[in-house]
């Protein structure tokens, strides 16, 4: 939750969907900012709150999240069980091996992704109130669409506080922005595994994406991601 004067700025949904690059450019506008997690304090939405809702193709953060696990847990040479293979958890033929010694059994995709979308995306929705849905792949392939989008979004709500207010929608600030997000990137390369490219042919087997595409092509198919 980001507080920018009279306005709250709630970034949530689903991680690994660009909630902090939307933080990194609203820092990046207001001078008097303070943050805190939105999991620390939730109640009803404010009567000046403004929601910002992030998305991305889900098997993407699947892929990723998993991808991050697994790196993680090689960089500390940990163990993870839950990641090995054993006579009730086969690795499929066709499994397309990040490591030998690792894979993602497909119960836990399911498991993972069932709370991940509760309890990031499908919680928010039901609340109501959602200001502007953040679209990770359209930041991704049009940086300046994406952050013309989301300040237009912005200053709709701001106006009805202060119209003397609101942000200045030009080159310069779309610049800035973009700048701001690139280099915050570079800084923090393991905020997007992969290059924060779509792909999860290099964690998850066809069969398993299939699976994916079968539990959770709901959701795919109603953001056009299927």
């Amino acid at each position: 939750m980001l507080y920018v004067s009279d306005i709250e700025v709630s970034i949530v949904g689903l991680g690994r969907s660009g909630t902090t690059l939307v933080k990194q450019i609203i820092i990046l506008l207001f001078k008097n900012c303070n943050y805190s997690h939105w999991r620390d304090e939730r109640g009803p939405k404010k009567p000046l709150e403004f929601w910002v809702l992030c998305r991305r193709d889900f098997r993407a953060i699947l892929a990723s999240s998993f991808r991050g696990t697994i790196k993680y847990a090689m960089s500390k040479n940990e163990k993870l069980e839950k990641f090995t293979d054993s006579e009730n958890n086969r690795r499929p033929n066709n499994y397309r091996l990040i490591y030998d010694k690792y894979f993602v059994p497909t119960t836990q995709i399911i498991n993972m992704g069932g709370r991940m979308l509760i309890n990031g995306f499908k919680r928010w929705e039901e609340e109501g109130g959602i200001d502007y849905i953040f679209n990770y792949e359209e930041f991704m392939s049009d940086k300046e669409k994406s952050i013309i989008n989301l300040l237009t979004a912005l200053n709709f709500k701001l106006k009805e506080i202060d119209k003397s207010n609101l942000i200045k929608i030009n080159k310069k600030t779309i610049d800035k922005c973009i700048k701001c997000t690139d280099e915050w990137l570079k800084k923090h390369p393991t905020h997007a595994t992969n290059s924060g490219i779509n792909k999860w042919d290099d964690i998850f087997s066809d069969m398993q994406i299939k699976i994916i595409e079968r539990e959770f092509g709901y959701w795919l198919k109603r953001f056009n991601y299927l």
